[in-house]
């Protein structure tokens, strides 16, 4: 009980931010209910939306700058609620042009849309709760991403590929 009161994260609020931003988004590759080469289709094609969202790797503060990911795409290819309006669409580069929506970036021949740049600034650019993991289990982000740690004098220590630790057996 001790150690399950001591491993609890620091509140149970959800951050439902992707699943509405996500719903918002219509994805034009792949079927996320369809056959598997047609998943893995708009598996392989996710990539596309850190035109919109970029990765957490790249944002230096997650809690003022939204980052992107497979939450993302989960939602953009679930069935959307009444009255949500679509502001993002990726879509292969050779599909037509949708009324009404700019083109923010192109990747792997993928396009990805935007229809109301203040929307999408708005989505982009919020104050959000990221302190929800308890402080026991918090990685630094040095630590997480090597390209970060390395220059920064962090490493991560593989103990299955050194070779010292099977001298010890």
């Amino acid at each position: 009980l001790v150690a399950f009161g001591i491993s609890m994260p620091r509140h149970f609020e959800i951050n439902q931010v992707m699943r509405r931003i996500g719903w918002a988004t219509e994805y034009r590759i792949g079927a996320y209910d369809g056959p598997a080469a047609a998943y893995r289709e708009g598996v392989d094609a996710q990539g596309a939306l850190y035109a919109l969202f970029r990765p957490e790797w790249e944002v230096a503060d997650p809690g003022k700058e939204q980052v992107g990911g497979a939450h993302h795409w989960y939602y953009a290819v679930r069935p959307k609620p009444d009255g949500v309006s679509i502001n993002y669409i990726v879509q292969t580069s050779d599909a037509t042009v949708p009324d009404d929506f700019q083109l923010v970036g192109t990747r792997d021949g993928l396009s990805v849309y935007v229809r109301h740049r203040d929307t999408w600034e708005a989505d982009r650019f919020r104050d959000q709760e990221t302190d929800y993991r308890n402080a026991l289990y918090e990685i630094p982000r040095d630590v997480r991403f090597a390209f970060l740690g390395v220059p920064a004098g962090r490493y991560f220590v593989n103990l299955a590929e050194w070779p010292g630790l099977w001298r010890l057996f």
